[in-house]
């Protein structure tokens, strides 16, 4: 059989029902009538007899075509019983990319059409089991379900929909059904075609345009794992093991940042620029992936230093990991080298990635070394690693420049550095512009952002209790009420408790 066929021997027999089913009552009428006639002369008991054939036929004649899924697949190409199936299972956070990817494919195909109904069988078994009920074949309604397409917007996507595709010789293909359902929380992803080739090539299409043009692309996301789901984009995954949840886009920016100028040269030169000109350096021998260690105390502007990097790379895709998803490195990374160009924030690594003297038995540790080592020289990921605690971290790591380039030291600002600091908090209240923030510099040596940040908010409420406004273009704040708010914070401290709370972190 050409591989092109229409099949119109098989089409006109369901275009006939079709046209049954629709005017249905009018051939009912028609048939009664004619019947009524032909048998009026007959015998009391022959006519009972003609009657109940009658009766037994339009019943027979209606369930044949009572409106079943198997239907509209006959109507549109024929007898589809020995098609051959693709059936591949993928975690919920490929839905969206999937579902946008069939509708695009089908829209290019112009005698093609898309069919929202729902049945629990699987396509295999609505193609290749001719004895199955008219019941279990029947259509149903479809459930719509919500699916985050960024930070802030949501759509909504069917839980069952079936594209009908006329193969055309332009895109290399037979005719073919591709069918997308949510499957007890996985997308399954089925296509039937009378040649495997066929299947096999909308597959490979499907899945090129779903990664090509993600949703996830140019966002920052993090993932939230379950059990673990197989490594590569193409394969099919376990369960729904992974979901990406959407971050709010970073606005921190040069204007909202406060480094020293060095620091900020640093990273500039490391990270924006390696990013900015990659492929100009990938042409001259250097790798396309680069790793950035960020330790020091706590509070020192770590995380926020990473959210400046994300905003300064909008065409990358920012991935923030943390906690105990840190120990599925092996799919993160994997989720990197879908969305490439990417940057990968991994914070507080030494919860996870200790040193193998006191985290011998976990296998996070190898997996990091893997997946390091593993990059392409033309994949394009930038690692932004932050830690607490850098004596914690394994040595292989920090110490390894294939692995890591650069250190970088985050430690409490100097004095400039908290004038800036201080400056910058204080801009949202224009009535504070004329306090003397010398007496508080020299009272906050060795207080980091964070703590800055906290006294700035508490002097803030003190201010608002006394004056009875909230309004913060006529909020008057003193340095008295600077005073007192690091008093409070200090009382009941000693010296131990300043380090916790950022008042007296040590130095590198």
């Amino acid at each position: 059989m050409p591989a092109f066929s229409s099949k119109p021997r098989f089409r006109s027999f369901y275009r006939f029902l079709q046209l049954f089913d629709q005017r249905i009552w009018l051939f009912v009428v028609l048939h009664v009538l004619v019947w009524a006639y032909i048998i009026a002369g007959l015998p009391g008991s022959v006519q009972l007899f003609f009657v109940n054939v009658l009766l037994f036929v339009l019943i027979v004649v209606r369930l044949t075509y009572r409106k079943t899924i198997i239907t509209y697949f006959n109507y549109s190409f024929g007898r589809i019983s020995h098609w051959n199936i693709h059936r591949r299972r993928y975690p919920p956070y490929k839905w969206y990319d999937l579902y946008r990817a069939a509708q695009s494919y089908t829209a290019e195909h112009a005698r093609s059409s898309e069919l929202l109904a729902f049945n629990p069988l699987p396509l295999f078994q609505l193609l290749q089991h001719p004895l199955q009920s008219v019941r279990e074949r029947e259509r149903f309604a479809v459930l719509m379900l919500p699916v985050k397409t960024s930070y802030n917007t949501e759509e909504s996507l069917p839980n069952d929909t079936f594209w009908l595709i006329h193969g055309e010789q332009a895109f290399g293909h037979g005719d073919c059904i591709v069918r997308i359902t949510w499957e007890r929380g996985s997308i399954m992803l089925e296509i039937a075609s009378e040649r495997p080739e066929d299947g096999a090539h909308i597959l490979e299409q499907l899945i090129e345009r779903a990664q090509r043009n993600s949703i996830y692309r140019r966002k920052m996301i993090s993932p939230v794992f379950q059990p673990q789901l197989r490594p590569h984009y193409g394969d099919e995954d376990d369960e729904s093991n992974l979901s990406l949840v959407f971050q709010a886009p970073s606005n921190v920016t040069d204007e909202t940042i406060v480094l020293e100028d060095s620091m900020h040269e640093l990273i500039e030169w490391s990270v924006i620029d390696f990013h900015q000109r990659r492929d100009a350096l990938k042409a001259v021998g250097l790798p396309g992936r680069r790793g950035i260690l960020f330790y020091g105390p706590p509070g020192t502007g770590k995380t926020y230093t990473c959210k400046y990097i994300a905003n300064r790379l909008p065409d990358a895709t920012t991935i923030v990991v943390s906690g105990k998803d840190l120990g599925h490195i092996r799919y993160i990374c994997q989720i990197a080298r879908q969305f490439q160009p990417a940057l990968v924030i991994l914070e507080d690594i030494d919860l996870v990635f200790s040193s193998r003297e006191n985290n011998m038995f976990s296998p996070a540790l190898g997996d990091l070394f893997d997946e390091l080592d593993g990059f392409q020289p033309d994949d394009a990921v930038i690692f932004l690693l932050t830690t607490n605690a850098i004596d914690r971290v394994e040595a292989a790591i920090k110490d390894r420049p294939g692995r890591v380039s650069q250190c970088i030291y985050l430690g409490p600002p100097n004095a400039e550095l908290r004038r800036r600091y201080l400056r910058a908090l204080l801009e949202r209240y224009p009535a504070a512009a004329d306090i003397n923030l010398e007496p508080i510099i020299k009272r906050t040596e060795g207080a980091s952002q964070a703590f800055l940040k906290e006294m700035v908010v508490r002097a803030v409420q003190l201010a608002t209790a006394q004056q009875f406004t909230l309004d913060s273009a006529s909020l008057r704040l003193t340095e008295q009420h600077l005073a007192d708010a690091q008093a409070q914070m200090l009382q009941g401290n000693d010296s131990v408790g300043k380090r916790i709370i950022g008042f007296q972190v040590s130095t590198a």
